[in-house]
């Protein structure tokens, strides 16, 4: 067993050692913080529950309250509120779903990781933009109704760029 920061200074080690970007180590380490934060880096990894999690994934999306402005301020307006990116938080969670695995492959957590068991913060995005095949095919009817030259090679560089996703 160990706990949370025992876990993140031992994978940040090993990171390290494996030679990782610099940047990524720099982006474990914060993420890592945020974690300990929110969570206490002396909780064992074993009594980190779900609950733990979403309560944690709540409290980083809560907007963040700017300070006051006090009589004598060089700042003419208030600062915006700020908040947590929902994205940002799930690769923090993701961050601890390594770390997990981490301590699974060294023998030092043996249980179902809770991370797992929690829903992303961010919602996924649809993309809109693309064209469907019936829409597609409809497109390449047209040319072929046209016959001639320029229809024929709009035709062919249709279905070209839908082939390859263009």
């Amino acid at each position: 067993p160990m706990t949370l920061s025992e876990a993140a200074q031992e994978m940040l080690k090993d990171a390290e050692e494996r030679g990782v970007a610099e940047g990524t180590l720099r982006y474990y380490r914060g993420a890592l913080r945020k974690l300990w934060g929110g969570l206490g880096g002396d909780q064992m990894l074993e009594q980190i529950t779900v609950a733990d999690l979403v309560r944690y994934r709540s409290e980083r999306l809560k907007p963040k309250t700017p300070p006051k402005l006090t009589p004598g301020s060089r700042r003419k307006t208030r600062p915006k509120v700020r908040q947590t990116s929902a994205v940002t938080v799930d690769k923090e969670l993701a961050t601890l779903k390594r770390l997990y695995l981490f301590a699974q492959k060294r023998g030092r957590f043996m249980g179902p990781i809770p991370v797992d068991q929690i829903e992303k913060a961010a919602k996924k995005r649809v993309e809109s933009a693309y064209y469907t095949p019936a829409q597609i095919g409809k497109v390449l009817g047209c040319y072929a109704e046209m016959d001639t030259d320029i229809a024929r090679a709009l035709h062919d560089e249709t279905t070209l760029l839908f082939a390859t996703g263009w």
